[in-house]
């Protein structure tokens, strides 16, 4: 950590996963050049049996990630890469996410080499399973998406290529979510590192730190997000999650926080999305410092309305069930004072 710049990552086995004998899909990654720079990346393999090779795959996708956003980093410091116009920025992160798609195509393929395809490949490929047989569109097997993030010099620099979110705190309080979405990722598709578009696809974000002065950058997979009740929209939900992470780095210290995560994540699966977690950040712990007012209040403001809302639906609920017991009952009351009329008739007239 230099300049009070924490730099963490965490990766846990979703608790559905961990019933259903499932390998764990995630992976995580973060790294410091002590007072150079900062990396953090997050990959979520896809869930589709026809990609059940999907845990190597995420694996590949944040080795390969940082490793190219180390040689980036080098690059800039060293003067070696002209990044100063937002045309040259443009152009540079292109190169680079060309690098890190091709790069991650060349682990998929080494592995393949290693470990050729079989008839276990093909029992639950799917709609896959005629171009597996014929040795096409194999990267398929090791589908995941991908988040990273960089922070160098005076710039923070994000890659995105699928779901999963990335948060950003600046300074004034405010937080968002910068990358552009891509409108495709809707309920549980996703865009991957084997589309055949990736090249043109995978979105981008450079936020110079002279304009916006941003005090912690976070990244998650979707077993975030998925967690909270009607949070796709706004993203409120995820928001919390990141600004009570902040309160307890502070709250449990820096040597704390990674035990914290470790028994925190684990019951956040089980009593929510159920999926694989991974988060990964970059926290100013200087500046968030300064915030931690702000950031408890909205905490204790989001949990107040959902509070507020879970009490909402029981009342609702118990509403709807009293409702359909009373039409119940008002249904055999209107039977049995029927059947009491017709034995009353019948007795008068004998």
């Amino acid at each position: 950590m230099r300049d009070n710049l924490l730099t963490f990552h965490k990766t846990i086995h979703g608790y559905r996963h961990l019933q259903e004998e499932i390998p764990c899909q995630d992976s995580s990654t973060s790294f410091t050049a002590e007072d150079q720079y900062q990396i953090i990346s997050v990959a979520d393999g896809h869930g589709d049996p026809a990609c059940h090779r999907s845990d190597r795959g995420s694996s590949f996708a944040v080795e390969v990630a940082e490793k190219c956003l180390r040689d980036f980093a080098s690059a800039i410091l060293s003067g070696d890469m002209l990044f100063e116009l937002p045309r040259q920025r443009a152009e540079c992160i292109q190169q680079l996410t060309n690098t890190i798609v091709s790069k991650w195509n060349g682990a998929v393929r080494n592995d393949l080499l290693q470990d050729e395809v079989t008839e276990d490949d093909f029992k639950e490929a799917g709609r896959y399973e005629e171009a597996y047989k014929k040795g096409e569109r194999l990267e398929h097997l090791y589908g995941t998406t991908l988040i990273a993030a960089l922070r160098v010099k005076d710039y923070l620099i994000l890659i995105h290529q699928g779901d999963g979110r990335c948060d950003v705190f600046y300074a004034d309080g405010s937080v968002d979510q910068p990358i552009p979405w891509d409108e495709r990722c809707q309920g549980s598709t996703t865009t991957s590192m084997c589309d055949k578009d990736v090249f043109t696809r995978i979105r981008s974000k450079v936020i110079d730190l002279n304009e916006k002065d941003v005090v912690a950058c976070f990244i998650g997979s979707d077993g975030v997000e998925d967690s909270y009740y009607e949070n796709e929209e706004n993203q409120q939900g995820t928001h919390r999650f990141y600004m009570d992470l902040i309160c307890k780095i502070h709250e449990c210290g820096i040597s704390g926080f990674d035990s914290y995560l470790n028994e925190m994540l684990p019951e956040f699966s089980k009593s929510g999305s159920t999926d694989d977690v991974s988060v990964a950040g970059i926290v100013d712990m200087t500046k968030t410092e300064e915030l931690l007012v702000v950031y408890r209040s909205k905490v204790a403001e989001y949990d107040r309305h959902e509070s507020l809302r879970i009490s909402l639906e029981g009342a609702k609920a118990k509403v709807v069930s009293m409702t359909r017991k009373h039409g119940i009952l008002s249904e055999r009351i209107t039977k049995e004072k029927s059947e009491l009329e017709r034995v009353q008739t019948a007795y008068h007239s004998v």
